[in-house]
């Protein structure tokens, strides 16, 4: 008989993997690290991931997933268009700082496995649909052609994801109030 798998049981092992990952990076990290975290035996997380690369995989999807449904639900409520980039500025640097541990320990792994590279490609998507139908008629983004905003989208993620990733944990406050304040000038012209 198949044994019955347990939801509670296989959030526990992606709270500790995404914990283990962060502290101690893809390569260092092994499948005995997270299951002692999580208080389990190592064999029963072969229960719910075929390897260390699966459960990578899955903790750093679970983060995405949850990050675009939240991006989802701002962009699409309620308030102008720069009161929602306001709303999701905060809320992206806010998941940025509370991921930051994993963001330090797995950049080179997220690359590598294109987990990045996708969902990167999936924010900026969201963000340009939502976006992109409201610039301004006036003021410095009329200088630009929708695809070149799209592209410019893209390389503000990527460059706040690689500066998040490699700022020190003891400078990560002082970075994020930086990008906040640099980004919501950006967003406030014009908009």
């Amino acid at each position: 008989m198949p044994r019955q798998l347990d939801d509670k049981k296989r959030e526990d092992i992606l709270r500790a993997a995404l914990e283990v990952f962060g502290r101690k990076g893809f390569a260092a990290t092994t499948v005995k690290d997270i299951a002692d975290l999580a208080g389990i035996a190592s064999g029963t997380v072969y229960t719910y991931f075929q390897d260390k690369v699966d459960l990578f995989s899955s903790v750093s999807q679970q983060n995405w997933d949850a990050f675009h449904a939240q991006m989802t639900k701002i962009l699409e409520g309620p308030g102008s268009t720069q009161e929602r980039a306001m709303a999701l500025l905060g809320d992206g640097m806010d998941r940025i700082k509370e991921l930051h541990p994993l963001m330090r320990g797995m950049y080179s792994e997220s690359l590598n496995r294109n987990v990045l590279s996708d969902n990167v490609k999936r924010v900026t998507n969201l963000l340009a649909r939502n976006l992109m139908g409201s610039i301004p008629t006036e003021g410095p983004w009329t200088h630009f052609s929708a695809e070149e905003l799209h592209a410019g989208l893209h390389i503000i993620i990527v460059g706040l994801l690689f500066e998040a990733a490699m700022t020190p944990p003891e400078d990560l406050d002082e970075k994020i109030a930086q990008m906040k304040l640099g980004l919501g000038d950006l967003v406030g012209k014009g908009w």
